[in-house]
């Protein structure tokens, strides 16, 4: 896990941005681009980036995109841990134990490898969602099912 500043995400969401472009206009090295960029942004910490890129390998067994079908459509990622727990994650949250202990620290933004996997899945296309009625959407939050 890593701590985020405003220059570090700024200098993700550019990274993200960029891979999206090259995959819809037909760049071929728009993933090898992406992960020169990851390891650029997180120099200090090689491993978070490798974990991330693990779990984005490995998105259709690990990673499920949940989204309500209401007229205002909220969404979550629900994803299996290495240890076998369920997180659930959100644009700028993720339930793991690395998020919640850096959620303390009152300096920067926490960040871990769920949300950078992520990411790396949006950017490269590799995303599938299960769009599940209100009630529905709400019991598998809730880890009803």
């Amino acid at each position: 896990a890593t701590m985020f500043d405003e220059q570090t995400q700024s200098l993700l969401d550019l990274s993200i941005e960029d891979c999206k472009f090259g995959r819809e206009n037909g760049r071929l090295d728009y993933t090898a681009v992406l992960l020169k960029s990851l390891v650029f942004i997180f120099h200090n910490n090689r491993k978070f980036v490798e974990s991330a890129m693990d779990i984005a390998d490995d998105y259709d067994s690990l990673i499920s995109h949940i989204v309500s079908n209401s007229n205002n459509p909220r969404q979550f990622w629900k994803m299996k841990g290495s240890h076998g727990s369920d997180y659930i994650c959100m644009a700028n949250f993720c339930s793991c134990p690395s998020f919640m202990q850096q959620a303390r620290n009152p300096h920067g933004t926490p960040f871990c490898k769920h949300l950078l996997s992520i990411k790396v899945c949006t950017a490269l296309g590799r995303t599938k969602s299960t769009v599940l009625s209100d009630e529905e959407f709400v019991k598998v939050f809730t880890h009803e099912t």
